[in-house]
């Protein structure tokens, strides 16, 4: 959870300096009542945690660091669904692919 606060990053100009804020203070998973709090008095961003690298850095370093995920991930990774549009995983009752035929 990001706060904000309220002043404009005076190091941008134009259009980005208008959406563009300090940021105040940062809260590391909230508790579920202070989450709510949150979002009832509102001027709180949500951090999307989303890391840009290629897949085959990130693959190593689970590998390296974490085999235990990595190993899950390949096991998800050949139960996916190959076909263009779905989301079901081979073998799921609603995958056009079925059983995995």
């Amino acid at each position: 959870m990001v706060e904000r606060s309220g002043k404009f990053n005076s190091q941008w100009s134009g259009a980005v300096a208008l959406s563009t804020f300090i940021v105040e203070r940062f809260v590391e998973k909230p508790d579920a009542a202070t989450a709510q709090r949150y979002l009832v008095e509102g001027g709180y961003y949500w951090n999307a945690g989303m890391f840009v690298l290629k897949a085959s850095i990130w693959l190593a370093a689970l590998e390296r660091f974490r085999p235990d995920i990595a190993k899950a991930t390949h096991v998800a990774w050949e139960k996916r669904s190959t076909v263009p549009g779905q989301w079901q995983p081979r073998g799921h009752p609603q995958s056009a692919r079925g059983s995995g035929a």
